[in-house]
């Protein structure tokens, strides 16, 4: 094993040129990609962590008695996708995710036909490329809530589509996200896929064999000599090259100090972009009261815009368990002063299953945008923001830094096969300097 904070010595010099010292920091897809690659190909790699597991923003708590994912939970995608790839080389247990067994309720709790749900989808997916191609003709961009409004006046008011914006607001607010390019263009075809048994079951297999290092945040880092010195709470690390992929939110909180600074057209890309704000909510209750077949329900709320989509893990475990997207502000209306779920909440579940029905015996949120370690769920396109700022994210700075990253992929931004796509990328920037 390398040692990683002594001065290099005359032979090691001679030896990095075969064999150059890269530190990769985060262990999420896009580090282990990188890592990974650089290992192969010959570099001496160390991935420092500030958290206590790998995977990131990818996170399965098992807590509940079955594998809940906290974080991103799909292969979004099968076919080309380089996940499914990884999945099947290791023999990885998937499952399809049945995105036709469903079942949504009104804001009175009445069960919402299916042939209705699926005509709304309809009018939805109208609605989004009316106000793409309004925003596309105008001189400026605007937000997502102008293009709405501009195409269609009354969208606010009407009942499915509100269900659908609602939902919608995973990518961001409606009227801070940009027009022009709140869209993922670039999608792989095919079903999506869960991983029943964890997600984090591929991070375990990325991470073996590298030297990882956990519980390490890294405060500083120092590139303006010929060793580069990473900066932790602990010790410092010394690097021919470093690979950067922390999260966007982080960099936007400049919560690790450069020197020199980071150059002004990378920082102004960082400010273009914002956070998303999308968090999960689990609960766990003693007895399945929902219908077990279904893979999805969802709920309208009393407001516009919204309302939640739960995940049924009854489908795929033993276990009587519901996870839910919870977006934006939405996550301080679910939860009481004590932590338990609002009245309001209980009182949507029992006007459609019944009063009889009972709290659930445990509950967790998730606050991905206070986690100091991510400091928002992934990053989105606001008004004014283009590819070119993903593209400025993803530029190597002077032959030794290189960032990676889901912010630093425009065209499979805010994924997990977009984040490991970026760090084969990083790999392959670094490489061509050495």
């Amino acid at each position: 094993m390398l040692n990683w904070t002594r001065q290099a010595s005359a032979s090691d010099k001679a030896n990095s040129e075969n064999k150059p010292r890269v530190v990769v920091i985060g262990a999420g897809a896009a580090g282990l990609a990188a890592a990974k690659t650089l290992k192969s190909s010959g570099c001496e790699v160390v991935v420092l962590e500030a958290r206590d597991r790998t995977g990131g923003r990818v996170w399965t708590d098992r807590r509940f008695g079955a594998a809940v994912e906290l974080g991103a939970g799909e292969i979004h995608g099968q076919e080309g996708n380089p996940l499914t790839a990884i999945a099947k080389q290791w023999a990885l247990h998937t499952t399809a995710t049945r995105r036709d067994l469903f079942q949504f309720f009104d804001r009175q709790g009445a069960s919402i036909s299916s042939l209705r749900v699926i005509d709304s989808l309809s009018a939805f997916s109208t609605l989004l490329e009316s106000a793409r191609r309004y925003a596309s003709a105008q001189p400026n961009d605007l937000s997502l809530y102008q293009a709405f409004k501009a195409v269609r006046a009354d969208f606010e008011e009407h009942e499915l589509l509100g269900f659908w914006l609602g939902l919608h607001q995973f990518y961001g607010p409606l009227q801070s996200l940009s027009a022009k390019h709140w869209a993922i263009n670039k999608t792989y075809p095919g079903v999506d896929l869960m991983f029943p048994n964890g997600y984090d079951k591929i991070f375990s297999r990325l991470a073996s064999g590298i030297e990882l290092v956990l519980n390490t945040s890294v405060e500083s880092i120092d590139a303006s000599g010929t060793e580069i010195k990473v900066r932790t709470q602990k010790t410092v690390y010394l690097a021919d090259r470093v690979v950067i992929t922390l999260p966007h939110g982080v960099l936007r909180q400049n919560k690790v100090f450069f020197t020199p600074a980071l150059p002004d057209w990378k920082q102004q890309a960082i400010q273009a972009i914002g956070s998303g704000q999308a968090d999960k909510i689990v609960l766990a209750f003693d007895k399945t009261f929902w219908d077990a077949k279904q893979q999805f329900l969802g709920f309208r709320r009393d407001g516009w815009g919204k309302a939640e989509m739960f995940l049924n893990l009854k489908r795929t475990t033993d276990k009587s368990i519901l996870v839910g997207m919870v977006l934006g502000n939405s996550r301080r209306e679910i939860l009481n002063s004590g932590g338990r779920l609002s009245e309001d909440f209980m009182l949507r579940l029992r006007r459609i299953y019944g009063t009889d029905i009972p709290e659930p015996q445990s509950l967790f949120l998730t606050n991905w945008s206070a986690d100091p370690n991510s400091m928002g769920s992934f990053a989105i396109p606001l008004v004014g923001s283009t590819p070119k700022h993903y593209a400025a994210l993803a530029e190597p700075i002077s032959g030794k830094l290189f960032f990676a990253g889901e912010h630093t992929n425009f065209d499979y931004r805010a994924s997990v096969h977009g984040a490991y796509s970026s760090g084969l990328r990083a790999a392959k920037q670094l490489m061509e300097t050495v």
